[in-house]
């Protein structure tokens, strides 16, 4: 049997046809699946890298942030001592002219790179002397935070009161030294 040229022509259009789909379909397209998924690998963790990127910046600034209060709080608190908070609310009560029934501190609670210091005070005094006291020692620069406060009348006519209160401090714990906020 002998092929027309024509036919030879169509043959080996039709062979080299078949080996390209051949070629194509077992080596071309699984290497470019490969590539497209390394492709989607590579821009996942792309993604994951400039997060990662970003995370650390915010990091960064915030712990700068952390350093720039830790240094404004050391420059109005000064080097106060964990004890100085107590003389504070002694001296203050003195100066408004409040009598101190009992002052019981309590333990120090270690907060992380903190310490907080609380106390129980009692007082007697006049409305008028408990609120100079409680602006002396919120102004008194030794950031002092009153966190409860109870006030029950002593006599009839209210003009002297029983003040039950919780009055806490907090210090900066650096390196073995406690600095007070």
């Amino acid at each position: 049997m002998t092929l027309l040229p024509r036919e030879k022509k169509i043959l080996c259009l039709c062979l080299i046809t078949a080996i390209g789909v051949v070629a194509y379909v077992s080596f071309i397209e699984p290497r470019l699946k490969v590539w497209q998924n390394l492709k989607v690998e590579v821009q996942a963790k792309e993604i994951e890298l400039k997060r990662d990127r970003r995370a650390v910046r915010q990091k960064n600034r915030l712990e700068e942030k952390l350093e720039l209060l830790k240094k404004e709080i050391r420059a109005v608190s000064g080097s106060w001592q964990p004890s100085a908070w107590l003389r504070e609310i002694e001296r203050t009560a003195r100066k408004t002219k409040i009598q101190i029934t009992s002052l019981e501190p309590q333990a120090l609670k270690e907060r992380g790179f903190y310490k907080k210091s609380q106390a129980y005070v009692n007082l007697k005094c006049s409305m008028d002397n408990l609120t100079d006291f409680l602006y002396q020692l919120r102004e008194s620069g030794q950031m002092v935070n009153i966190e409860r406060l109870q006030i029950f009348p002593l006599d009839a006519d209210a003009s002297s009161l029983k003040v039950e209160m919780l009055i806490s401090a907090v210090f900066l714990v650096d390196e073995g030294r406690e600095e007070g906020l």
